[in-house]
């Protein structure tokens, strides 16, 4: 298979000598039982000079003897069907059948081809893994129809997509928006970086998608290295990020990402937990000024010095405010509440879609490891019980644990004390809550390159897969230049 390793794509050379060969389900075998494209875990050692590795072990990934989902076709081509991001072939003389609990649509149905079939419907099938697809032997189908989140997404952030989406769906009118304001920056101002952004999101959008939600990808003026998708299709990719890519296959990878958690249903699920986040993150700059009101009432006449007192509260306002300011960023940097699944789902699609528009698959475990680097690896809480207690609890155990030290306190030296406990059990529990969400960076990575490993590593693909280094070094060196005027309007 093709390797990746740190920001290079290569071929190892593999020496088999006296190497023992085991399956993942502990079969013994040799190594006449390896086969083209196989995945394996090699345990050996490298040799950099002779460009090769012994290895010790090898084991071959055999995946379950028989597979079982269900998902929406997200595309066909020939008589391949993409079913929630995985290849999926019919086996021969399989005949796929209309649901039985669905008295509509298909009901009842046979078809003999999943060329027969329409991208959007939803499938539920089981068969074997081989030949870089799964061979379905049992495939039932029902029509796609209109759910509560697809309903849910015609109602949020209206007023901004109205705003935009009338201009920016028509190339000759995008020049009246740019410079414009936005929730998350000014638009650049530069036609041809918009243009390119817009058309590559288009390319990774299935048709089928497209009657349902109309994209639009504006590139907005934020150092942040991010983007963020409205379930109705609104999406702001920001500056920092095209910095902080080398492609157009990592631009590609990422935006596929995002496009899948709106045409799966994530993003319009996810808006109600982000309005109940920011609720909270509201909830602690309240408190931060409470505790400050407090101490004007504290040192109000608490000593005849009045520069002291003042000087007392500053320094209250200044610990709180920085506190409460700490844990509203970290909250702010950490609102999506997607789940485990969502976010592997994210990634399955995401892959599937940006392959599917001929980009190289291998650039998304890439991009994604880099993006960890940069924004540094997200780990659980090291103490969970502060996501079991409550702040009436944990303002009492800093109560008994500080009885004796707090005579010898100054006044606004116990007030900041409350303050401390009270938003760092805020920030800690919504960190606890949010890290739960997404899966662990490594097993991110190799699940990535495992999906590879079993649906793209053919040569012919890998061969013509598109990475668009020069076509993204151009839209790169306009980014970093700021040819765009920061926002203003010519």
């Amino acid at each position: 298979m093709n390797f990746i390793e740190d920001n290079e794509i290569r071929r190892d050379v593999i020496r088999l000598d006296s190497t023992v060969v085991t399956s993942s389900n502990d079969e013994a075998l040799s190594v006449k039982d390896i086969s083209s494209n196989d995945e394996i875990r090699v345990e050996g050692y490298k040799f950099k000079v002779d460009q090769y590795i012994q290895a010790l072990k090898l084991t071959i990934i055999r995946p379950d003897k028989r597979n079982s989902f269900e998902g929406r076709i997200d595309s066909i081509v020939g008589e391949d069907a993409y079913i929630d991001g995985n290849r999926v072939r019919l086996v021969k003389n399989t005949i796929i059948k209309g649901k039985r609990q669905h008295k509509t649509g298909y009901y009842n149905q046979k078809f003999k081809a999943v060329s027969e079939l329409k991208a959007g419907d939803f499938a539920d099938i089981s068969g074997k893994f081989e030949d870089r697809a799964l061979n379905a032997d049992s495939f039932e189908v029902s029509p796609e129809d209109v759910t509560a989140a697809d309903k849910a997404a015609d109602t949020v952030d209206q007023a901004e997509y109205k705003k935009f989406y009338p201009d920016w769906s028509v190339k000759s009118k995008r020049v009246n928006l740019l410079g414009d304001p936005t929730p998350h920056g000014m638009i650049v101002n530069d036609i041809a970086l918009q243009n390119y952004v817009d058309d590559l999101g288009q390319k990774l959008v299935p048709p089928h998608i497209k009657k349902k939600v109309h994209f639009i990808f504006i590139v907005v003026e934020n150092d942040a290295v991010n983007t963020n998708m409205r379930a109705n299709g609104l999406s702001y990719v920001y500056t920092g990020l095209l910095r902080s890519i080398d492609n157009e296959a990592q631009l590609a990878a990422l935006m596929a990402h995002e496009i899948a958690h709106a045409i799966y249903e994530h993003v319009s699920k996810d808006a109600k937990d982000k309005q109940n986040a920011l609720k909270n993150k509201g909830l602690i700059g309240d408190a931060a000024q409470g505790v400050i009101k407090f101490g004007d009432k504290l040192f109000k006449g608490k000593s005849k010095d009045e520069k002291k007192n003042e000087k007392d509260k500053e320094s209250l306002k200044g610990t709180t405010g920085s506190i409460a300011a700490a844990a509203q960023n970290m909250m702010e940097k950490n609102l999506s509440t997607y789940s485990v699944d969502e976010e592997y789902q994210a990634d399955r699609v995401g892959l599937c879609l940006m392959a599917l528009a001929g980009y190289d698959p291998r650039q998304a475990p890439l991009i994604a490891k880099k993006l960890n680097q940069i924004l540094g690896a997200a780990t659980p809480v090291k103490n969970p019980t502060l996501t079991q207690k409550t702040k009436k609890e944990l303002l009492a155990d800093k109560k008994k644990d500080d009885t004796k030290k707090a005579e010898k306190k100054t006044d606004v030296e116990q007030v900041t004390d409350i303050a401390n406990t009270f938003f760092t059990w805020q920030a800690d529990d919504y960190k606890a809550r949010s890290f739960a969400t997404h899966p662990e960076d490594v097993k991110r990575f190799e699940a990535l390159n495992r999906l590879i490993a079993m649906y793209w590593n053919g040569d012919a693909f890998i061969k013509d897969a598109k990475t668009g280094e020069k076509e993204y070094a151009v839209i790169k060196k306009k980014v970093e230049k700021k040819v765009a005027g920061k926002g203003k309007k010519k």
